[in-house]
């Protein structure tokens, strides 16, 4: 992600991804024929602007500020907030649940204690989005209807690239320049 950055500013960045994975997942299901109502459509770009629009474009906004060991903490409370959401929703999670994400949580926190956690206050709140974007994004997916396969897919990743679209205008982000041969490589492989 680093390298990529270093060529295009976040938001574009994860709204590129996102359009290039659209594009593949909705060819194949245009040969396949598209099945889709309104309802699944909207539930599509709701997860989808929550998972990859809102989480992934958190996530990359806080790398740019936040020490890597504490990105990895903050985003581990993801489980979390999948248990706060599926409890507010009327699923409480099982007993055995709450200790997975209970021991995730202790590994996380001692894999990263010691590698600096430096941070700033916009990247922290940035991550604390993401994290809970996600833990709704993942929740909201069992509640609402959805497509399945590559329709799901392809609606989803569309969803991203609306929000990471609207939130590289707002935050005025543009390329300046031709991005270098490194940082477009980057980006395929990503």
């Amino acid at each position: 992600n680093q390298s990529a950055l270093s060529g295009y500013p976040p938001c574009i960045l994860a709204a590129l991804r996102c359009l290039a994975a659209a594009l593949v997942f909705g060819l194949y299901s245009l040969r396949r024929g598209f099945r889709l109502d309104s309802r699944e459509v909207v539930g599509s770009l709701m997860v989808g602007g929550l998972l990859l629009g809102f989480g992934n474009a958190g996530l990359l906004l806080a790398q740019q500020s936040v020490s890597p060991g504490l990105a990895s903490i903050l985003f581990a409370s993801v489980g979390g907030w999948v248990a706060l959401f599926s409890w507010l929703l009327g699923q409480p999670l099982k007993r055995s649940e709450w200790y997975g994400i209970g021991i995730g949580s202790l590994i996380t926190l001692s894999v990263c204690v010691g590698t600096g956690g430096g941070a700033s206050f916009g990247g922290v709140c940035a991550l604390l989005m993401a994290s809970v974007a996600w833990g709704l994004g993942t929740v909201l997916a069992y509640h609402l209807r959805l497509p399945h396969g590559p329709d799901a897919l392809c609606i989803q990743y569309l969803g991203g690239v609306i929000w990471l679209i609207g939130l590289a205008y707002q935050r005025t982000e543009h390329v300046a320049a031709v991005p270098s041969l490194h940082s477009t490589l980057a980006l395929i492989y990503l």
